[in-house]
């Protein structure tokens, strides 16, 4: 891998060096199943180019937050 990327004159250094730093505690929680199923289509929508960013991610934050308090 490495001499594959080094051999086209990419450094892929910075990509490993960020796993000798801080860890991030994977989501979870009550109502985190719920919400993140309620924000999968928002995100399908918007990954696939239809709709306004920033819209589509102030519904799918709604959604999310009100699936994960049911």
């Amino acid at each position: 891998y490495f001499r594959y990327w080094a051999a086209r004159g990419v450094d892929v250094t910075p990509f490993f060096a960020v796993l000798n730093g801080p860890r991030i505690a994977a989501p979870g929680g009550a109502g985190f199943a719920a919400g993140n199923d309620a924000l999968r289509p928002y995100f399908d929508e918007m990954f696939s180019g239809r709709g306004d960013v920033a819209t589509t991610l102030r519904r799918a934050q709604a959604a999310a937050n009100a699936a994960a308090r049911r």
